[in-house]
């Protein structure tokens, strides 16, 4: 059997071209079955999106500006430190307690949560 050159060329051409289309299409038929399925699950949620609940799990569900309350004791100052600047809190548990008490000292005089994390970072630096 003996088959005409441009035979042999037309076959592997239309099977190149049905090929590639199949896979240029693919990945959109993908993207947008996924985007389907997430749309899907965040639709089955109970949780309803509001103001209030962002604030729930805000940091700024206390300002900076509010700062500590006054005239805490030490034990009391770095529960709180803990309780509501936890990130602050890790640093300063790292310091020796001579550095705390600075830090404490500092609180005392200012009461400014912006000065405490300057002195906590200072004194990490020491």
């Amino acid at each position: 059997m003996h088959l005409p050159l441009q035979t042999l060329f037309q076959r592997p051409a239309r099977l190149l071209i049905i090929t590639a289309s199949l896979l240029i299409s693919a990945p959109s038929l993908c993207v947008g079955s996924y985007l389907a399925d997430l749309e899907a699950e965040a639709g089955s949620t109970d949780v309803q999106a509001g103001e209030e609940s962002e604030l729930n799990w805000s940091h700024k569900k206390q300002g900076l500006s509010d700062g500590l309350q006054s005239g805490l004791t030490h034990e009391e100052f770095e529960q709180s430190l803990r309780d509501n600047y936890y990130g602050s809190f890790l640093f300063y548990e790292k310091l020796s307690p001579w550095n705390k008490k600075q830090v404490y000292k500092t609180y005392v005089e200012s009461n400014d949560v912006e000065k405490i994390r300057r002195e906590i970072k200072k004194r990490m630096t020491k």
